[in-house]
């Protein structure tokens, strides 16, 4: 491609992605961060002065990403949601264990003491 060709090209809204840093602390939304940034960089568009079917091409599969990314996000966020509510349930019925096991060793020790 000519110099010139380039040069009328342009990127509205565009999201420059060395000048953005995803927080990467593993605290179970480090997955959804990272969907997020790269669904921020799909806002960009390809425009030029003159009609242009590669930039038409280019969007389009701008807009594909998008849509396939937000649908990745909420799905990730599903994920986390649910594993979150599995999570309380299985500490809580250990919790129950716990008290189980408590009870039983204490009815075991006052058994053992009426020998």
């Amino acid at each position: 491609m000519e110099k010139n060709y380039l040069e009328k090209l342009k990127l509205q809204n565009s999201i420059r992605p060395f000048n953005y840093r995803i927080d990467a602390t593993p605290d179970g939304a480090y997955a959804i961060r990272i969907l997020e940034f790269y669904r921020d960089l799909c806002n960009t568009k390809w425009v030029s002065e003159e009609s242009n079917i590669l930039l038409e091409v280019l969007n389009k599969r701008q807009k594909c990403r998008y849509k396939e990314l937000d649908e990745a996000i909420e799905y990730t966020k599903w994920i986390s949601e649910e594993s979150n509510i599995l999570l309380e349930v299985l500490n809580k019925r250990q919790k129950c264990r716990y008290k189980e096991l408590d009870e039983a060793i204490e009815y075991l020790k006052s058994k053992e003491f009426e020998n």
